[in-house]
């Protein structure tokens, strides 16, 4: 089994199918010995990032979240906190994903340490807009062709990331509805 490795200690484990040997040739052309692709894949590390496709999976998946926060009736919330223009937002997102699912560090290069719950504590964030968060970013996640596995590895470490990010009590977030 290979360790697909992230800066998110959640999503740590993605399991490959067992393939048949391949063989390595050296320069005379005269085989070496055969491994699998799993040992292949054990001699490089390889991450979240580069299985679902690297930079170009993100940007469409902060596409299609953003997409979906601004057309979904249910998502209305949550599109409020945000500024009308979505553009700095996305920006945002992609170069947080980017470095969150072991690609590059983008966000970090230019911004610092995340320190998510800190920039969100401007906004008046409760299970109700954890919620149509999540809405958006499933809807977004399922349009992927990855594997299940992978996929549910994401969204369970999003949801516990999102749920960190609830900066009010539900007693708070139901005076403020």
């Amino acid at each position: 089994m290979t360790k697909i490795l992230t800066k998110c200690p959640r999503i740590i484990s993605f399991k490959l199918r067992e393939t048949e040997p391949q063989i390595r040739f050296t320069k005379n052309k005269s085989p070496t010995k055969a491994i699998n692709l799993n040992e292949q894949l054990a001699m490089n590390t390889i991450t979240p990032y580069d299985v679902i496709g690297g930079e170009q999976a993100i940007l469409s998946l902060v596409e299609r979240f953003y997409f979906y926060m601004d057309t979904l009736p249910e998502a209305q919330g949550i599109r409020a906190i945000h500024q009308p223009n979505l553009a700095s937002a996305k920006t945002k997102l992609f170069k947080f994903l980017s470095g969150w699912l072991g690609g590059p560090n983008l966000f970090v290069e230019e911004f610092g340490h995340p320190m998510l719950r800190a920039r969100h504590l401007p906004f008046a964030i409760g299970e109700t807009e954890r919620d149509q968060w999540m809405l958006c970013m499933n809807k977004a996640l399922s349009e992927m062709t990855i594997d299940p596995q992978l996929k549910t590895n994401i969204q369970n470490a999003l949801q516990q990331l999102a749920t960190h990010m609830i900066n009010q009590d539900p007693d708070q977030e139901s005076a403020t509805a």
